[in-house]
């Protein structure tokens, strides 16, 4: 009986027509993936742009129009004020964040004191306790106890410091060369200067990663600007869009709602595309020990 045998081509043939297989089935489910989380950015997006007739009846607007943005805008009164506000809070919410996360993670990855471990597990353990079991007591001491209600400070004060910015911060620490900060120290350098003069200049990867995190994070709140900003002069720029669109000022005009709703994600977006490279890269090194 003669035994079927495949020859080294035929073999080559298959590993090939496998391999386009696995790498069609690839793209087919990211194109999926693409239109399944783009897919209502885009529309809610090229809705702005049209008229309230045409929202439902055409995908591509026809022709563009801005009337929904200025429409919104005078309907809004205040919103410029409002991302102003978001501006200054959370670009010195990330500022400071940077700063004493990062002065945090060192001193848990290069400093070696009793209740380390200790101490960075229960930072851990902070970042799986929800924010609704903190809102209460947060502001009992923000508003009651420092007066805190209706100022900057409200905002700023409770996020200065990042758990997730803190992990990040010292998983990344922890791989830099011991050599470095020995070589600092002989050359005299406190830890604060070895942490912004040795550990910073390398940690850019890492910094504009817990920095877009940080802001993003704080441009996207609703929930607690609404509980401790009630004087409309210190209201943030999702707080105004939030009361914009659920409050009535819209008339019920969707593409007013999805003007407001695109201009809010803007610098979030913008945040994201300038530092993407650097993101990625951030997100991928505090892996490697």
């Amino acid at each position: 009986m003669a035994v079927a045998t495949t020859t080294p081509a035929a073999k080559a043939r298959i590993g090939r027509g496998r391999h386009v297989a696995a790498h069609t089935i690839s793209y087919v489910l990211l194109i999926i993936g693409v239109i399944v989380f783009l897919g209502p950015m885009l529309f809610g997006v090229l809705s702005s742009f049209k008229t309230e007739n045409q929202l439902y009846t055409t995908f591509w607007p026809q022709p563009f129009t801005t009337g929904s943005y200025t429409g919104a805008f005078k309907a809004a009164g205040s919103l410029a004020r409002a991302f102003l506000n978001s501006a200054i809070d959370y670009g010195l919410v990330t500022v400071g964040a940077l700063v004493f996360s990062s002065m945090a993670g060192y001193a848990l990855a290069r400093l070696s004191f009793v209740g380390r471990t200790f101490l960075f597990n229960l930072i851990l353990f902070t970042m799986t306790i929800p924010s609704m079991l903190t809102l209460v007591p947060l502001y009992i001491l923000i508003a009651d106890f420092f007066g805190w209600g209706d100022s900057y400070q409200a905002i700023i004060a409770p996020a200065l410091v990042s758990p997730l910015g803190i992990f990040l911060f010292r998983q990344f620490f922890s791989t830099l060369p011991a050599e470095l900060f020995e070589a600092g120290r002989l050359d005299g350098l406190s830890d604060l200067s070895m942490l912004f003069r040795i550990a910073w200049p390398l940690s850019k990867g890492v910094v504009l990663t817990v920095a877009v995190l940080v802001f993003m994070t704080g441009w996207d709140d609703f929930l607690w600007p609404l509980v401790v900003e009630h004087d409309q002069n210190f209201q943030t720029a999702s707080q105004a869009v939030g009361l914009f669109v659920r409050g009535g000022s819209s008339n019920g005009n969707i593409t007013w709602d999805l003007a407001m709703a695109t201009i809010l994600a803007l610098p979030v977006i913008g945040a994201y595309i300038l530092t993407q490279r650097y993101f990625v890269e951030g997100i991928a090194t505090t892996g490697l020990k």
